[in-house]
């Protein structure tokens, strides 16, 4: 049989990195590295070298009623020196320009000759406007003036939020005296100024929309100043008779503790300057880093109750007082400061004459799901009656009025499937869902093409794994992981034969099954907790296996499932790592350490070992414990461990990378047993031999196969893990313990029914980890 592997977006988005700097470095190889790069992360996330290049994407998704979001992902690399620097950010503005009037050309053509009736222009362009300054530190210069110069506002947490007199130094002739601004920053702050300007005329004259991206805190107030500038010249109503959509975009960072407030500063500033808001919210995409910053100052001490936007704020998590990074801590806060924007921007598009745009980024479903059903209990958008169609599915339609002013935005390459489930939900006389398109040549995707990779990589963590003790919020749409994997499995049993009819010499038949690997998902909750129930047999009832299930589901990116049927079917085998010190308070975990020390207290030996890494004194250490779980069912084939074990591995790797807590000292892996005793094996070999399938062949064969008495695994990796391990160490397990289950039923001789079952525990040492990861992989190979 053939196994086959196939890397998919997790390695891609890890290795590559590493891989382009290696192979690129050798002579003759950078050709071979650019076409591994063009058909892998290029062809899934890259819609092309130009503009141009993009066309037929941008037809297809048109096709498919998706708009898009243009991105010139390349950026200025910062150790290129000077001149190449400025080579580079140059050549950038003049790509925005260009990506603008690619984009209006093809609305153009379609404003005549729609396709499938669809009308509107949703093609966008992306600015980051760190790739259009010769270095970052320019805005991070300007952003640390503007926080102590501009006029406080005691009620928004940092960084703050824009003043109108926030540009004001630009017109001068020097940098402002005892700043960190240098004469470099000032003249490139002064042309990007300029810039700005020019790339908005040109999208305001060609009527295509242009979106801010938001960067890190300590670059964010200047990217504020630069965009309240934008949108009060281009979003005018004074400027254009299309007053009620706006041309530029700013984004709205909702994982920001300051968002609520933000944001509803800048819709009053709208409202009293006469112009159309443009907002794209999203979640925020750097949370670990951010998370590590402490917000130089706190917002005052004023509570939202005594502020005359109180009832607008309602449903924010609320600001606390101390030292705080600017982010949320939780992800639900997160979720919650999201939603609750989101359905303040549904209730101003209901406003008569609204001049509100929004483009909610998101990929999380529940989001979507909950916006969908916000536009129409506002009556903006209503059910299409399918009586008699055999689409069951509920859809509806968009209200003209609001169409070009509202949309959803997903990243190229990924969440696919909650694209899919936007444009099947919603029709509209304009797409309303748009993808993120970044382009660039390949070339230069090679070259800078290692801090896009990275940011991808953190753009999955972020929106899904921002490490909590409770599993709110964690409802996200997840793509296929990195592995396919092809293994034999035996045919369902046939009808008896005849004993005449047997061929005793023939070997069983197999078929071949497809397991796919995939992170978990919350439709795998009802199938996580049968597997646990499964794992801790009859004492399961006292781990609350509903919060426990919901614990692993908390952190969707480590831990793999796998499946047979596709993404939303049930698994058959799942295996995660908890963090027993982090999650010390949760009550699963409270319970699972109880119920270890107290089955190691028969065993002196073990209950030392267990008592000084997950007793009272040691849970509170920095020597953290992970608990592995792996169950699966019992057909299963084992070769579909070792790369369950090689991913759980990788992931832990990554997830120190970016300094979550998944350092350990040691890892407990709980597991079960059976015991046979002679009369059991007697039993089993009678049964087998009065098969009507008999014959001197069989009855060798039965022989051969006789188990022993004794206790045997149930999961044949624990052998591994229990075998003798290379070099000096007798075992890649330090302890094991057996042990009776709480709830065992007595068995009564040979009156028992069915098989006597175990738990078993595990302890093995972190530094033996990557070692037993090895063994297992040479241990149980997939099959050639």
């Amino acid at each position: 049989m053939e196994a086959a592997f196939y890397l998919q977006n997790r390695h891609h988005l890890t290795y590559s990195p590493a891989i382009l700097a290696f192979v690129s470095s050798i002579p003759g190889l950078k050709q071979l590295a650019e076409i591994v790069v063009r058909v892998t992360f290029f062809n899934q996330f890259v819609g092309g070298e130009t503009a141009e290049d993009t066309i037929p994407l941008l037809e297809t998704l048109r096709a498919r009623n998706k708009g898009v979001l243009f991105a010139y992902s390349v950026e200025v690399d910062e150790h290129a020196g000077s001149s190449g620097a400025t080579a580079q950010y140059r050549k950038n503005v003049e790509e925005m320009i260009h990506s603008i009037d690619v984009a209006a050309d093809f609305e153009d053509r379609h404003a005549l000759s729609t396709v499938q009736g669809l009308s509107g222009r949703k093609t966008w362009v992306a600015l980051k406007l760190t790739a259009l300054v010769p270095s970052a530190d320019a805005l991070a210069h300007f952003s640390e003036y503007l926080l102590k110069t501009r006029p406080s506002d005691g009620l928004v947490h940092y960084p703050g939020t824009p003043h109108s007199t926030d540009l004001d130094i630009l017109s001068q002739s020097n940098p402002p005296p005892n700043s960190s601004i240098t004469a470099e920053d000032f003249e490139a702050l002064r042309t990007l100024k300029d810039d700005l300007e020019r790339i908005c005329r040109r999208a305001k004259d060609r009527n295509v929309k242009v979106i801010i991206d938001a960067e890190h805190t300590w670059c964010q107030p200047a990217i504020d100043a630069f965009q309240l500038s934008l949108t009060r010249e281009f979003n005018s109503f004074r400027s254009s008779n299309r007053a009620s959509e706006p041309t530029v975009y700013g984004t709205y960072q909702a994982y920001l503790r300051r968002n609520t407030m933000h944001l509803l500063r800048s819709l009053e500033d709208a409202q009293r300057e006469g112009y159309a808001l443009g907002v794209k919210l999203v979640r925020g995409a750097y949370h670990s880093q951010e998370h590590k910053h402490i917000s130089p100052y706190e917002p005052a001490n004023v509570s939202l109750a005594q502020s005359r936007i109180k009832e607008a704020g309602s449903g924010f998590p609320q600001h606390q007082q101390g030292p705080r990074p600017p982010v949320w801590d939780e992800k639900w806060e997160t979720d919650a400061a999201y939603n609750a924007a989101a359905a303040l921007m549904l209730d101003l598009l209901r406003r008569p004459n609204s001049s509100i745009g929004v483009l909610f980024g998101t990929h999380n479903k529940e989001s979507c799901d909950l916006i969908i059903m916000g536009l129409v209990a506002r009556g903006l958008a209503n059910p299409i009656d399918r009586s008699g169609s055999d689409n069951e599915s509920q859809r509806f339609w968009v209200n003209n009025q609001i169409v070009n002013r509202i949309s959803f935005g997903q990243l190229y390459g990924m969440c696919d499937a909650l694209t899919d489930h936007l444009t099947n939900s919603l029709e509209a006389s304009s797409p309303v869902v748009l993808k993120y398109v970044p382009y660039g040549a390949l070339r230069d995707h090679v070259r800078h093409g290692s801090q896009d990779i990275r940011k991808r990589r953190s753009w999955l963590k972020e929106r899904s794994n921002m490490m909590h003790s409770h599993g709110e919020g964690r409802r996200t749409t997840f793509n296929r992981r990195e592995v396919k994997l092809l293994l034999p499995m035996p045919k369902r049993k046939e009808p008896i034969k005849d004993a005449e009819d047997d061929d005793s010499g023939s070997e069983p038949d197999f078929v071949n099954v497809d397991f796919d690997f995939f992170d978990p998902r919350p439709i795998d909750y009802l199938a996580l907790k049968r597997l646990l129930a499964q794992l801790f047999q009859v004492d399961s009832e006292g781990f609350q296996l509903n919060d426990l299930a919901d614990l692993i589901l908390s952190q969707p990116l480590l831990g793999t499932t796998v499946k047979t049927d596709g993404i939303d079917s049930d698994p058959y085998a799942i295996l995660t790592v908890l963090n027993i010190n982090i999650h010390k308070e949760h009550p699963s975990i409270q319970a699972l350490v109880s119920y270890l020390l107290s089955k190691s207290a028969s065993n002196p030996s073990a209950h030392a070992a267990l008592q000084r890494i997950i007793g009272k004194e040691a849970l509170d250490s920095s020597n953290h414990v992970g608990l592995v779980l792996c169950e699966r069912l019992v057909n299963m084939p084992i070769q579909v461990i070792p790369p369950m074990y090689r991913m759980l591995a990788d992931e832990i790797k990554w997830a120190n990378d970016e300094k979550e807590p998944y350092t350990f000292e040691n890892y407990i892996v709980l597991s079960r047993i059976y015991r046979l005793s002679a009369f059991d094996v007697n039993s089993m070999m009678e049964d087998e031999e009065q098969a009507p399938t008999g014959g001197s062949t069989k009855k060798r064969k039965v022989e051969r196969l006789r188990p022993q008495a004794g206790t045997h695994s149930f999961h044949q990796e624990d052998e591994c893990i229990q075998k003798a391990g290379p070099g000096p160490r007798s075992t890649f397990a330090s302890h094991t313990l057996d042990y009776e289950f709480t709830n065992r039923q007595p068995r009564e001789g040979e009156d028992a029914f069915g098989l006597d079952v175990a738990g078993r525990m595990m302890v093995v040492p972190a530094s033996k980890f990557s070692e037993l990861v090895q063994a297992l992989g040479e241990a149980f190979p997939v099959p050639s």
